[in-house]
């Protein structure tokens, strides 16, 4: 099983998407296209959910907002690193239980999916990187261990 975690595309005001972001998220929903995706799921902010939106006509799927995956809260109410950590890999847990044996799309933020690889122990491939809007981070999952394939992957 792949996992597809992914940064949402770039934002524009009222934190939509850019025109840049729709081209961006056209280009994903491409670029997915022969990826086997059998679910997508997305933050509920609006940059993400926005970009799912553009690709999930793409690929033919309905896509599932799901609050653990949104951004690193650092406004109120504040959230400490361990405990976006722990949201973020219990938000992973709960897709990839759902869809066992078959490969997945996330749409979240970049810090997030960052906290995320260093929860799964993947951090020594990451440190300090930025993912790009659209950037990639692919994952896989068998007997129940996560495995680091690609990480920034760009989807133009």
């Amino acid at each position: 099983m792949k996992i597809y975690l992914i940064r949402h595309a770039e934002e524009g005001e009222n934190q939509g998407l850019s025109k840049l972001g729709q081209e961006q998220s056209l280009a994903l929903a491409q670029w997915l296209k022969d990826k086997s995706i059998r679910a997508l799921y997305s933050s509920d902010r609006k940059r993400a959910s926005e970009t799912v939106e553009i690709v999930a006509p793409n690929l033919k799927l309905s896509p599932q907002i799901i609050p653990r995956f949104e951004e690193v809260r650092e406004v109120e109410p504040l959230e400490s690193i361990i405990e976006a950590r722990e949201r973020a890999e219990g938000g992973l847990l709960h897709a990839v239980g759902k869809n066992p044996g078959r490969n997945i799309a996330i749409v979240a933020h970049s810090k997030l999916i960052r906290e995320l690889l260093a929860k799964l122990e993947l951090r020594e491939f990451v440190e300090g990187d930025e993912l790009p809007n659209t950037g990639v981070v692919v994952l896989e999952y068998q007997d129940g261990k996560f495995k680091l394939l690609d990480y920034a992957v760009i989807t133009e």
